[in-house]
């Protein structure tokens, strides 16, 4: 290797030397592109150069190898295309009026793009201009430095189509936004720390194989990931609090600390964590493995764990805004924000500076993560969500455990709060110090009994059933909810720590809390109390790991209670039979017809609807006003459900008997249909008005008379009549009309058929009467039992 490469380059130096051209062979300035991953990697790169350009006391800061070819006539990189045309922008941007080190001999730029001729063009244009007077001018206006340019007479409009021209006028946007930002002043002495910036430089010239290199290297330029770029923010970080300390203190003692710490760092970012995800990696098709998305999910374990430090401080509300979101651009963006803030900050010697707890989020992601040997001595590694109960999801639909769920695209407010509330556990309880053994019998590892997971299992369980959205008549669903319950966890978390009470035993003398709702709270306490007896752990833990229950069973408890005791027969004959109903919801097979015939069925038996909006719950149980979950724990007179339970009891009382809940139901419809004379004698005749084609939301409303299944969530949405509904289900298809509420008046609510070689038509009409037109001859003031009559048809 030449001699040149130890030596430190600055962009001028290289310039100087010979001109930049960047070739064919290469990409286009990709540094702008319009992307939430570019963006994020751009803001970052082009913060950490304005820091060194615009303070008064940066560091130098360098920026590894730019190799290439020295041709005769210019330098062609290989790699550092990028960092190279970044670092010509600015000191355009930068340059004193005058200043001639961008111009060659001849009035051209000394760096240039020969990958476009536009963007070759645009280079030697753009150095003819003095950026300082652009700037004023665009101060002055209001506008942006790119839209003076794209409007100046000297742009081409050929140029707007050119990859790397929109890239170069959109870094220059940016760099003077982040300026802004952090309060940078553009002035001269900008241009005189260019210096300070440095890289490496290889001539490949006077290597073998060097296209052979360049094609091992990524031949589109080597690129820094985003998980790259942000373990070296923190890094930088950690140095930067290292110093300011040592400032501060002004003794060895605190320093020595620090060192420690940075060096404990990257022991375990580059040892530890990351074996954990690679061993949890997720093997392609053809048994490769994505390196993107290894780190892709470490990185979000940084970020996420790092944002929970925020959610709660009141220093800098844009931090705490972005710490508390669940959208993924908000939490990419979070890092970015606060190294501006935080250098801000310092640079000004501000008392409200941000802070990352590096100790806080080592432990945090230790208290996470564990490693234990299999019967072959491999190392296993894991994390402490894996160990709760698999029956107990934060999600209905996915078996994913709750840390899968906070690192994916998106997160919900409940798990946030979930895996929140589990870390808060082992950060008081690092589990990770257990001691695993072998079992010498099995060869199976197991875990000494003196550990603290039942209680983890316990805690997690009581997390999840509190916070899901279909157990919650009030749900987490802001952060500012979101943040009252995780103090609540806190406090809850160091009480119990003080009890010396198992976990069971805490939850089962928790009271009422604010940030949590009284009802759940209740339930969870009487459940952990009825847990000290075996029989009731078992009978408790059958019912409440049902697929459409999860966790919410406070109508069994209640339907249970004789003389202030809940009993155990009682409560499994009511469990059996409500986890048949349960079962409807949860089938595949037939799912439709089956919950059509139970609907009827529990209509013939009662008017059920619940719910201000008098729903009949046909919709997904986490629908919050909607669904049969919301009608289970509604007490209404002192009972939970009360259609349900009248349903079951009826089963049990009268047709012990019959075990299949589909043959029940057609038992129930054929003894209470004959008694309906009302709307529900039509429903209960025709179940395929339950669907959600007609039944919507499962409103049914009342108006003069008229019953109307609701096609949206409220009394006021587009309906449809029952009697005029049935009539259509049961006109012949090929000639059938049906018009809902929205419709013209002359035609709202009705339906139109032919039938025999009649036309009719039946409306509805004031004081829940019909209007009935058969072939042009109409008839008014008809009750249901006259269109009975009049079209021969029986319900």
């Amino acid at each position: 290797m030449n001699d040149l490469t130890n030596v430190a380059w600055t962009f001028l130096d290289l310039i100087r030397r010979k001109k930049i051209r960047i070739p064919k062979i290469q990409r286009d300035y990709a540094e702008g592109r319009d992307s939430n991953h570019v963006r994020e990697i751009r803001r970052a790169f082009l913060n950490a150069l304005l820091r060194t350009l615009c303070s008064a006391n940066a560091e130098p800061m360098h920026l590894d190898f730019v190799y290439g070819y020295d041709r005769t006539d210019a330098f062609e990189p290989l790699d550092g295309q990028q960092r190279l045309t970044t670092l010509f922008l600015l000191h355009w941007l930068f340059s004193p009026t005058g200043c001639p080190d961008l111009l060659d001999g001849s009035g051209r730029s000394r760096f240039t793009y020969e990958t476009r001729i536009s963007a070759e063009e645009f280079c030697d244009e753009i150095v003819k201009h003095d950026a300082r007077l652009l700037f004023a001018e665009a101060a002055a206006s209001g506008k942006t430095m790119k839209n003076l340019v794209l409007q100046r007479d000297w742009f081409k409009w050929s140029w707007r189509k050119d990859p790397s021209v929109a890239s170069m006028l959109v870094v220059i946007d940016d760099a003077l936004a982040i300026m802004e930002e952090n309060g940078y002043v553009y002035d001269a002495s900008c241009y005189c720390r260019m210096s300070l910036i440095t890289f490496n430089f290889l001539d490949l010239s006077e290597f073998r194989q060097g296209d052979e290199l360049y094609v091992k290297m990524n031949a589109r330029g080597k690129q820094l990931s985003s998980f790259d770029v942000l373990k070296s923010t923190l890094e930088e970080e950690i140095r930067l609090q290292h110093q300011d300390r040592n400032l501060s203190v002004g003794d060895g003692v605190v320093g020595d600390v620090d060192a420690l710490l940075e060096k404990e760092w990257r022991r375990k970012v580059d040892g530890e964590w990351i074996d954990y995800f690679w061993f949890k990696r997720r093997k392609l098709p053809d048994g490769t493995v994505s390196v993107y998305e290894v780190e892709d999910k470490y990185k979000r374990l940084m970020l996420r764990v790092v944002s929970l430090q925020f959610m709660r401080q009141e220093k800098c509300l844009e931090l705490k805004r972005l710490a508390n979101s669940g959208d993924e651009c908000d939490l990419e963006n979070f890092i970015v924000r606060y190294v501006a803030t935080a250098w801000k900050a310092r640079s000004t010697g501000s008392d409200i500076c941000p802070f990352i707890d590096f100790n806080l989020l080592m432990n945090d992601v230790d208290a996470l993560i564990g490693r234990k040997s299999d019967s072959n001595g491999k190392t296993i590694w894991f994390d402490f969500t894996d160990e709760l109960d698999a029956q107990y999801t934060w999600e209905s639909n996915s078996s994913t455990n709750i840390l899968d769920l906070y690192l994916g695209d998106s997160f919900t407010y409940p798990v946030r709060l979930g895996f929140y509330g589990l870390l808060s556990f082992l950060r008081r309880f690092p589990i990770r110090t257990l001691v695993y053994q072998e079992d010498q019998g099995t060869k199976k590892n197991i875990i000494r009994d003196d550990c603290r997971l039942d209680d983890l299992r316990t805690w997690g369980r009581f997390l999840r059933n509190c916070t899901i959205i279909e157990n919650c008549n009030d749900r987490f669903d802001t952060s500012e909810k979101v943040i009252a319950a995780m103090n609540l966890i806190d406090k809850w978390v160091s009480d119990y720590a003080a009890s010396g009470m198992s976990m069971r035993e805490f939850i089962a003398n928790i009271g009422d809390e604010s940030s949590f709702e009284r009802a759940r709270l209740s339930e969870e306490s009487i459940k952990a109390n009825l847990r000290a007896d075996d029989e009731w752990l078992l009978l408790i833990n059958d019912s409440e790991t049902d697929g459409y229950l999860r966790g919410q069973i406070g109508c069994l408890l209640n339907w249970s209670k004789t003389d202030d005791q809940i009993s155990k027969t009682i409560f499994r004959e009511y469990s059996n039979r409500l986890l048949k109903i349960t079962g409807l919801f949860l089938a595949k097979k037939d799912q439709a017809r089956r919950l059509q015939k139970f609907y009827a069925a529990m209509l013939a038996l009662g008017d059920y609807r619940f719910g201000k909006h008098k729903t009949l719950g046909i919709v997904p149980p986490a629908e919050r006003f909607y669904s049969w979950k919301r009608y289970l724990r509604e007490e209404i007179g002192g009972c939970y459900a009360p259609g349900v339970k009248r349903f079951i009891d009826y089963w049990h009382q009268n047709h012990p008997e019959i075990n299949d809940l589909i043959d029940y139901c057609e038992v129930v419809i054929s003894e209470f249909k004959p008694q309906l004379k009302d709307w529900r004698a039509v429903m209960v005749s025709c179940p395929a008005l339950f669907s959600r084609e007609y039944a919507g939301w499962g409103v049914v409303a009342e108006r003069e008379g008229h019953f109307y299944l609701a096609g949206g969530k409220t009394e006021n949405s587009r309906s449809y009549e029952v009697l005029i509904s049935y009539l259509y289900e049961h006109a012949p298809s090929a000639d059938r009309m049906i018009y809902d509420s929205i419709q013209p008046t002359n035609v709202a609510n009705s339906v139109e058929y032919s039938a025999g070689g009649n036309k009719y038509r039946l409306q509805i009409a004031a004081n829940g009467t019909y209007a009935l037109t058969i072939n042009g001859q109409v008839q008014n003031g008809l009750c249901v039992d006259d269109i009975v009559e009049k079209l021969g048809f029986q319900f």
